[in-house]
C-alpha cells in the first residue's frame, strides 16, 4: 500500500513517456537524483522515492493492460494542487495499465472509490483516504 503523508506545494516537472517498441512506460521528475530509492511495486512495475516521499520516476516495462479507460468510481471530495509525499506500507498485488488518447492511467487499486485528486501538471493522482490508486498520465 502507498500512503500519502502530505502534499507540498512546490513545482514538478515530469515527463510522461511510452514506448511501444518495449512496451515501457515511464514517468520521470525533475526532483529524480542518485540519493532516490526504488521499490517495487509489482512484478513490472519500479518507483523510485526521495528522501521525504518525493516521486523521482516510475517505470513499468511489460505491464498488464487493463480495458478501464478512466476511474470508474469517483465521487470526488477534494481536489488540491501540489507534490505528494508517499510512503510505501506494503508492495501492491497488481499494476495495470490503461492507455488514454492523451496518455496513460497507472492503476494500483482498482477495488476502492476516488475521493481525492492531487493535480501536478500533467500528473493527477488519485486517492482514496489517502491512499494511492492510481495516476493519470499525460503527455505534453
Amino acid at each position: 500500500m502507498i500512503q500519502v503523508l502530505e502534499v507540498r506545494d512546490i513545482q514538478m516537472e515530469s515527463e510522461v513517456k511510452y514506448s511501444n517498441q518495449v512496451n515501457t512506460y515511464n514517468v520521470t521528475t525533475n526532483l529524480m537524483s542518485d540519493d532516490y530509492v526504488p521499490y517495487r511495486l509489482a512484478q513490472s512495475a519500479m518507483i523510485w522515492l526521495g528522501p521525504n516521499g518525493e516521486l523521482g520516476e516510475l517505470e513499468l516495462i511489460f505491464p498488464k493492460v487493463s480495458e478501464q479507460s478512466f476511474w470508474p468510481k469517483h465521487s470526488f471530495v477534494e481536489t488540491v494542487k501540489g507534490v505528494p509525499l508517499f510512503k510505501i506500507d506494503s508492495q501492491p498485488s497488481d499494476v495495470t495499465v490503461a492507455h488514454q488518447k492523451d496518455g496513460f492511467m497507472i492503476w494500483i487499486d482498482q477495488n476502492h472509490e476516488v475521493n481525492v485528486s492531487i493535480i501536478s501538471q500533467n500528473l493527477i493522482f488519485l486517492l482514496s483516504d489517502k491512499k494511492l490508486i492510481g495516476i493519470y498520465c499525460k503527455y505534453r
